[in-house]
C-alpha cells in the first residue's frame, strides 16, 4: 500500500529534525517499508513522502518518533493505474 505523508514543521525544530531523521534512517528504520520519494518545501516548512508499506502499524510506530518536531498527516493513495477503475465506476454512475 502506498502512503502520502505529508509534514510541517517550525523553522526552530529543522536541525534537530534532521539529525534525528538521518539517525533513525541510518539505523535501518524503513526495514519493512519502502521510501519511494520524497519532496521538500523549506520556505514554507513543509515535506511530502511517499512510502509504501503492508504495515500501518509501523508507519505509525515510525512517525510517532517525530511527532514531538513534526505534525503529520497520513494518507493512503493510490496510482493512476490504481485509481482507473475507480474513475470508471464513477463515470457510468453519472
Amino acid at each position: 500500500m502506498l502512503f502520502a505523508v505529508t509534514a510541517t514543521y517550525e523553522s526552530g525544530n529543522m536541525g534537530t529534525l534532521v539529525k534525528r531523521f538521518v539517525a533513525e534512517t541510518e539505523k535501518g528504520e524503513f526495514d519493512d517499508m519502502t521510501l519511494v520519494a520524497r519532496y521538500h518545501s523549506l520556505l514554507t516548512k513543509w515535506a511530502c513522502l511517499i512510502i509504501e508499506t503492508d504495515s500501518v502499524e509501523s508507519l505509525q510506530l515510525w512517525s510517532v518518533k517525530f511527532n514531538d518536531l513534526v505534525d503529520f498527516d497520513i494518507h493512503p493513495v493510490v496510482t493512476d493505474e490504481g485509481v482507473a477503475p475507480i474513475v470508471d465506476a464513477l463515470i457510468e454512475r453519472h
